[in-house]
């Protein structure tokens, strides 16, 4: 069965009706969904982890199976490695949060000096891992100038979480 019911950090659930004959089993494909997502199903008393397992035994008769997602933030605020690094002449910056704050990313060159500012605004907690929602850095200081090559480093600043890596800019 497929459905187009949209998932969020809400979770979302299905019901589902199958009938079994002795003891039949009901198998899945893996389940592959984004961060933080887990896929669980209802089998009578038992639950499975749709992720970890791949069947469940169902017993006789019309059974009413219960699917449902659920979501967890992540347990610790982290900046991550940016991809691709080194880089020419765009990067991505992922990250995650475990509250709502503010986000702000700053680029600073070796001397230490602020080269770019990128405010990403109030975020919700989550996973900002893929290129859609990591922040991404065009190699620009602030005034649109493309920086040189050389080493960098990258700062987080999300409410009271503060990290800080290192990136390097190829050309």
């Amino acid at each position: 069965s497929r459905s187009v019911q949209r998932v969020t950090t809400e979770g979302a659930e299905w019901t589902l009706t199958a009938r079994a004959v002795g003891g039949s089993a009901l198998r899945w494909d893996p389940v592959t969904l984004p961060q933080g997502f887990r896929l669980w199903i209802e089998v009578g008393d038992a639950t499975y982890d749709m992720s970890r397992e791949r069947q469940a035994t169902l017993p006789d008769g019309v059974q009413r199976l219960r699917v449902y997602a659920t979501w967890k933030a992540p347990s610790t605020t982290r900046l991550l490695a940016n991809y691709p690094n080194p880089f020419n002449p765009e990067t991505w910056i992922p990250f995650e949060l475990t509250q709502a704050s503010d986000v702000t990313i700053r680029v600073y060159d070796m001397g230490g000096a602020v080269v770019r500012t990128l405010e990403l605004g109030y975020r919700e907690p989550g996973y900002y891992t893929d290129h859609a929602n990591a922040a991404y850095w065009d190699g620009s200081n602030d005034l649109g100038e493309r920086v040189g090559s050389g080493t960098y480093f990258y700062a987080l600043d999300a409410g009271d979480a503060a990290s800080m890596r290192r990136m390097v800019i190829l050309k």
